[in-house]
């Protein structure tokens, strides 16, 4: 493809040959300022493309593979596969240790259920039910001869284990002794357990059941003290 000039004024001067001067032939010359500048006079000529072909052809073809190239590279399709595959194995074993928990761990049949207290001093005896050890207690009784906790099942299980964390905070005799009591009824109650030692909440103090059926189980200290927990757990089976 060849680019010429449209004007004469624009092709080169053969060697050995005037430039064509324009004459006036008698006539006045024109004044500067009416004489066009030969850029105006004759642009420049763009590159145009060749007769017979057409782009468009090109443009469909990119159109068509723009959806299908893959434009990562090989390192990074292998890293984003090998991502999903640890995702998927990862949410399998989550969901496969919570199915193992729920039959080995046995769950907290006393969470959220109602508390009713002797007294009450500092903190209600909801938060003796609330799956949190804290940093301090999570009930207190006020001061009175054998002060006690009662929780309501709201069903009757067979029990198996109940947890009592004492506080965490110090004075961790002034509760003793502790006695814990199962009842059917919320009247008569019978004795599994009795704490006259130190204990602390880490480990808790673990009271078997032996699978004695209760609806109620009772906390409190035998003698005129305050009662002062941080938790309490209870495991068993519905009857």
């Amino acid at each position: 493809m060849v680019l010429r000039p449209r004007c004469r004024s624009c092709r080169p001067i053969r060697p050995g040959r005037a430039p064509n001067r324009p004459t006036t032939h008698g006539r006045a010359p024109r004044s500067p300022r009416t004489i066009r500048s030969s850029s105006t006079r004759c642009p420049r000529p763009t590159p145009s493309a060749p007769a017979g072909r057409s782009t468009a052809p090109r443009h469909r073809a990119a159109s068509l593979l723009g959806g299908r190239v893959e434009a990562r590279s090989l390192a990074h399709v292998r890293g984003a596969r090998w991502g999903r595959i640890a995702a998927i194995a990862l949410i399998v074993c989550w969901a496969a240790w919570l199915g193992v928990r729920a039959k080995v761990v046995p769950p907290d049949i006393a969470l959220g259920k109602p508390v009713h207290a002797s007294s009450l001093r500092h903190k209600a005896p909801a938060g003796l039910v609330d799956g949190e050890i804290g940093t301090s207690f999570g009930f207190e009784s006020g001061v009175e001869d054998n002060p006690s906790i009662v929780i309501d099942l709201q069903a009757t299980y067979r029990i198996d284990r109940v947890d009592v964390y004492n506080r965490v905070d110090g004075w961790f005799n002034d509760c003793l002794p502790l006695v814990v009591e199962l009842s059917l009824d919320g009247k008569s109650y019978r004795e599994i357990g009795r704490r006259e030692t130190y204990f602390s909440a880490d480990p808790p103090w673990a009271i078997a059941g032996h699978g004695q059926p209760a609806r109620y189980v009772r906390v409190r200290v035998a003698r005129r003290s305050y009662l002062t927990l941080s938790e309490i757990e209870v495991f068993g089976t519905k009857q």
